[in-house]
C-alpha cells in the first residue's frame, strides 16, 4: 500500500533526515523529521479511509 500511496519516496526522504539529525546530534531536526513523516503517514491513511 505505501508503494501505491506515492508516500514511499517522501517516506525514505524523512527516514534519511532522521539519521542524518540523529548522526548530527540535531534534536530539534529530528524532532522535525519525525513529526513530518508521521503527518505525511497521517494524510496518507486518512486519504485510504474516505
Amino acid at each position: 500500500m505505501l508503494h501505491d500511496s506515492g508516500n514511499y519516496s517522501t517516506a525514505n526522504e524523512y527516514h534519511q533526515e532522521m539519521f542524518a539529525a540523529l548522526r548530527d546530534r540535531d534534536g530539534e531536526a529530528v524532532r522535525a523529521a519525525v513529526r513530518s513523516d508521521i503527518d505525511a503517514a497521517f494524510n496518507v491513511l486518512v486519504g485510504l479511509l474516505k
